[in-house]
């Protein structure tokens, strides 16, 4: 996203709530081909005490990085769950690997994860204790709202569209 804003790059591939946050920031970016339309993220533990998002309150929560689209995630769920976002330390534990490293050796006491990530712990850890599960219609219409929206797309800023659309629907065929 720095590099769309500050011009090195014209298009690029993001969750559609980083263009939420960029508007927030009076920056405009318009997502022109969609690839994915439901959440595909999670939030676990591996502690069986832990059983609900309410039971995080106190403990640490791993994230990607933080402000990451996963973080964000956690946030609005934990927040559905009358969880303020100060109720939890949060630590940056990197995806794959290094995530489930974190979850196993009790870094951290939940982590929000994504598609290849949960499904890997799912298999792994059959007693997986799943607090928010995004890849769900209803999973995604208790955190967002809605069943399925624009998650994952290539984004591009308004004036580049604008000014070259036939390199954006070449770029947008050539991925589709």
């Amino acid at each position: 996203m720095e590099a769309l804003i500050g011009g090195s790059v014209d298009v690029i591939t993001t969750a559609y709530e980083q263009i939420l946050q960029l508007g927030v920031k009076g920056q405009e970016a318009r997502m022109f081909l969609v690839f994915t339309v439901r959440e595909g993220r999670a939030v676990v533990a591996l502690r069986p005490e832990i059983r609900s998002l309410r039971d995080l309150k106190g403990k640490r929560l791993g994230v990607p990085s933080p402000g990451s689209s996963n973080h964000t995630y956690a946030k609005l769920a934990m927040h559905r769950s009358g969880l303020r976002p100060e109720d939890v330390s949060v630590a940056g534990i990197g995806i794959g690997p290094a995530a489930i490293a974190a979850l196993e050796r009790g870094i951290v006491d939940a982590a929000a994860v994504s598609t290849g990530t949960f499904t890997y712990l799912k298999v792994k850890y059959p007693r997986l204790v799943l607090l928010s599960d995004g890849t769900t219609p209803e999973g995604s219409k208790e955190v967002w709202g809605a069943e399925s929206f624009p998650l994952v797309g290539l984004v591009a800023r308004p004036n580049w569209l604008e000014q070259h659309p036939d390199q954006a629907r070449k770029v947008a065929a050539a991925v589709h």
